[in-house]
């Protein structure tokens, strides 16, 4: 696979490559040979290459990285004659470098040591373990909340287009079959990918396609056309949709597994995971049920932000009063996805009016909500083996607060709470509660400090870590017991490092020791003895650490594949707790705004009063004059006019906020609003 080329100002002057030394007939190292024979299959991409804590980039990598990086750019030594360019990075702050290189449009190719360097006979084998890029970050700790990372890929066949897109940072998988142009450069540009899967010839003469990617600064990245053949990517559609020959919806669009099989090889080969379990279950998107709006609207608007410094400037940052990660992104796919159907609109709209009436229940919500974690990307981390011990307690943490809000306003809000049903609530509970009892949630407990698990959880897991930590004590209770069996009280167990563990009493008690009792050493006043009880715990004593660490390191490793196993019922519920925080801000807002809810009418009309534009008005306040709109079969036209600056165009935008408002299904900025159903924003 190849990526579309970035522009990076590089130096002017010529650096040495490892072509150039290949050319050169050159014999290289034993590991600037593995080097090479890994960098020839990752050409185009960044290769940091593990040796010990640090990974490493050489030649034109390093040149580049020192660039982007602002890290120091040096020599390993040469190659004949030739100079080796090389920079580091500390292996422990790998995160805080990797996204920022694939934020320049970059790919990075990570290689492991996958051998133990102790058992290595030579080089230690070294291979790729995990291809970074845009729409594959690393550090999903640091993506922002509310960003969704979309890969894409598409193809077009019989007059129809068929797109489908995968957040693999929250497990968003969906797909459209589109009968037109425009419905399909139109979502495509609602994904706004990171990256877009191709082949060569398939879009580079067409200007349009060209110019929307390059506006939207996605990465192209070019397969083989052999992967836009379904027949070839069965076996990666599998990983990621399981059984989905079964899948009734996808069959009856099977064009659709074209580039859903060049997407499924593209994240299958640079993930290089067993299982991808944080991938929801594939979604065909269904246009007819939504009101048509184009991101150039959107963005013209300025409903949705341009960039990410202007967020609080648009009517989304105005709106977003949510408390979590799930309900920020959740809110940002209702404000691009407005709904059609008055029924859909009407249950969003009861919700909103219960929470409204209600305000004290909202804060409660509120109050709750704010604990819970981003789900999602944890799930995401439990695929990718990044899940930490703090993951999961915040999962339990999500999961304690789900219950209560369930218990507390389940009846009130059912359209919220109707899709996890009760023996899967009650299996996360039970997984809440042995995240709670198994894992220490102290500050700094770790597997290196031998205290991840609670004490009392398991019982060889609390032997280790009493004689790993409480040595002493277990020694003076030997040293006990030994004077109570031979009655000397001047026994004394000791150790240092060059006798290990003994028991020393002086030359006249020494005959009095039992036979088990074996002669280590003579010294000039006393004698040293060990015993196989000592040798034993000799023994356990230094491998305690490692073996503490290995087997708190098995007990969280069955934790995570407890949470794997599970991972469709915390989606649900991430969704649930996503849908709820979403419409409880927005009508927290409503509350605070004074917003009203908007009627529906069957017939074609528009009656505003008191209509103003949220973002203006929060800016000179009281300065704001509200405007009146009547428009119906009878009056469908109407002519705004004024002078410059009078506020023209403020009107026609709160017409569209009010319009997408209330069928987002939220309360409007009016002192009342009637309104019909509106099929397309323009």
């Amino acid at each position: 696979m190849t990526t579309q080329s970035t522009n990076i100002d590089n130096n002017k002057q010529k650096t040495t490559s490892l072509s150039d030394i290949i050319a050169a007939n050159v014999k290289l190292t034993p590991m600037m040979e593995q080097y090479y024979e890994i960098k020839k299959q990752y050409d185009d991409h960044f290769l940091l290459f593990r040796m010990g804590d640090f990974y490493e980039v050489f030649f034109e990598d390093a040149v580049k990285a020192s660039q982007l990086l602002n890290i120091t750019l040096t020599h390993r030594g040469k190659i004949g004659e030739f100079p080796i360019p090389m920079a580091g990075i500390p292996h422990h702050a790998a995160a805080t470098y990797i996204d920022r290189l694939t934020a320049f449009g970059l790919k990075v190719a990570i290689c492991e040591q996958i051998e133990d360097p102790k058992e290595a006979k030579g080089i230690v084998k070294r291979g790729v373990t995990q291809v970074v890029s845009p729409g594959l970050p690393y550090d999903l700790d640091k993506t922002p909340q509310a960003d969704q990372k979309f890969l894409c890929a598409a193809s077009f066949k019989n007059g129809n287009y068929y797109l489908v897109g995968l957040d693999f940072t929250t497990g968003e998988f969906t797909g459209s079959v589109l009968k037109d142009r425009t419905s399909f450069l139109n979502r495509l540009s609602l994904y706004a990918p990171k990256e877009m899967m191709t082949h060569m010839g398939q879009w580079e003469d067409d200007d349009e396609m060209t110019s929307l990617l390059d506006y939207l600064g996605t990465l192209k990245t070019y397969l083989s056309d052999d992967y836009f053949n379904s027949s070839f990517t069965e076996l990666y559609t599998e990983k990621l949709i399981k059984s989905f020959k079964s899948d009734k919806v996808l069959m009856s669009s099977k064009e659709l597994l074209s580039p859903m099989g060049a997407l499924a090889y593209y994240v299958c080969s640079t993930q290089q995971l067993e299982q991808f379990v944080h991938i929801k279950p594939f979604k065909m998107l269904a246009p007819q049920g939504e009101m048509k709006v184009t991101l150039s609207t959107l963005l013209g608007l300025e409903i949705l932000p341009r960039t990410r410094e202007t967020y609080k400037d648009s009517l989304l940052g105005f709106m977003d009063r949510t408390q979590t990660a799930l309900g920020a992104r959740k809110l940002r796919t209702l404000f691009q996805n407005p709904l059609f159907i008055e029924d859909q609109i009407m249950e969003r709209q009861k919700v909103m009016t219960y929470l409204v009436s209600h305000v004290s229940s909202m804060e409660i919500i509120r109050d709750e909500l704010a604990p819970v974690r981003d789900l999602e990307r944890i799930l995401a981390k439990v695929s990718t083996g990044k899940a930490t011990a703090s993951d999961l307690i915040n999962t339990a943490r999500s999961i304690r607060a789900y219950e209560t809000l369930k218990s507390q306003f389940g009846k009130e809000l059912k359209p919220l709470f109707g899709s996890l049903k009760k023996a899967k609530v009650t299996s996360l509970n039970t997984i809440a509660e042995n995240f709670e009892t198994t894992l220490n949630d102290e500050i700094g407990a770790s597997l290196e400090k031998g205290n991840l698990i609670r004490e009392g959880k398991n019982k060889k897991r609390d032997q280790l870590s009493r004689l790993r930590n409480n040595a002493t004590e277990e020694l003076k209770k030997l040293e006990e017991m030994y004077r109570e069996q031979t009655g000397i009280q001047k026994l004394r167990v000791k150790s240092n490092n060059v006798a290990g563990y003994f028991v020393e009493v002086s030359k006249s008690f020494s005959d009095k020791l039992p036979k088990e009792f074996n002669r280590k050493q003579t010294l000039v006043n006393s004698e040293r003895f060990t015993t196989e009880k000592l040798t034993a715990f000799e023994k356990e004593m230094l491998s305690a650490k490692d073996n503490l660490e290995k087997l708190e390191r098995q007990i969280f490793k069955g934790l995570i594949e407890e949470l794997a196993n599970h991972a469709s019922e915390v989606q649900e519920l991430a969704d649930e707790i996503a849908t709820l925080d979403a419409l409880c801000g927005l009508a927290w807002v409503s509350f605070q705004e004074d917003f009203v809810a908007p009627t529906f009418s069957k017939e074609k009309q528009l009656d505003l009063k008191g209509t103003w534009h949220p973002i203006i008005k929060k800016s000179i306040r009281d300065q704001f004059v509200c405007h009146d709109l009547k428009l119906n079969k009878d009056t469908y036209f109407g002519l705004i006019t004024g002078p410059n600056m009078a506020g023209k165009t403020t009107v026609m935008r709160e017409v569209a906020i009010v319009q997408l408002l209330a069928q987002v299904g939220c309360y409007v900025p009016a002192s009342s609003a009637h309104v019909s159903l509106c099929d397309y924003l323009f």
